[in-house]
């Protein structure tokens, strides 16, 4: 009885607001990721990428994102 109660209350609040697990990067640094993932898109006139180094370059140099060591994520 009380095992299915508790159970009951976990799911409850897993459903009400996704409480288990970690959070992603994009919920944690949104503004980061929509920066990335605009980087990564192909020039429409040119076709060309940018490398994953030239992305984090471009993101520490507007002080997105760095590693925890202050280094550009790519490095």
């Amino acid at each position: 009885m009380t095992i299915a109660k508790l159970r009951g209350v976990r799911e409850r609040k897993r459903t009400a607001s996704g409480c288990e697990g970690r959070k992603s990067l994009a919920e944690i640094y949104p503004a980061v990721v929509r920066e990335a993932k605009r980087l990564a898109r192909a020039n429409p006139k040119t076709g060309e990428q940018r490398s994953l180094r030239k992305i984090a370059a471009q993101l520490a140099k507007i002080g997105g994102a760095l590693t925890d060591t202050g280094a550009p994520g790519a490095e």
